[in-house]
């Protein structure tokens, strides 16, 4: 009787400790699981904010250069525009002052045409 009450008392302490064990390592469990899915959260938290900041520079970036491209694109045409302008007043101020010279050499001609006229009618 004794020795069935040891070997029943044995049993019992080994099923107390295998059902201890048990839940112990399921908590143990548990806690590893959420603490590596928090540090799997956190760094892809991290991942992903370093991906935006990336990407908020990258188009920037582009941005930068359309708009540096719209800019010179807009000089260049500006520029061009302005010389045309500029080159079309010039040849009319040229073609003016040709034929402002040309009346004057007219009209000097004339005077001494006449001048010449005058002199051979009294030679």
């Amino acid at each position: 009787l004794r020795r069935s009450t040891l070997v029943a008392q044995s049993r019992v302490r080994m099923v107390q400790s295998q059902s201890w064990y048990h839940s112990q390592r399921t908590a143990a469990l548990c806690l590893q699981k959420n603490a590596r899915s928090y540090a799997a959260q956190q760094a892809f938290n991290k991942t992903k904010s370093a991906v935006i900041c990336i990407q908020r520079l990258a188009r920037h970036n582009i941005e930068s250069r359309r708009h540096d491209a719209a800019l010179t694109i807009q000089t260049v045409n500006r520029r061009w525009v302005a010389r045309k302008a500029y080159m079309k007043a010039r040849a009319f101020i040229i073609f003016m002052q040709s034929c402002h010279r040309r009346k004057v050499l007219q009209e000097q001609y004339h005077s001494q045409r006449c001048a010449a006229v005058v002199i051979q009618k009294n030679w």
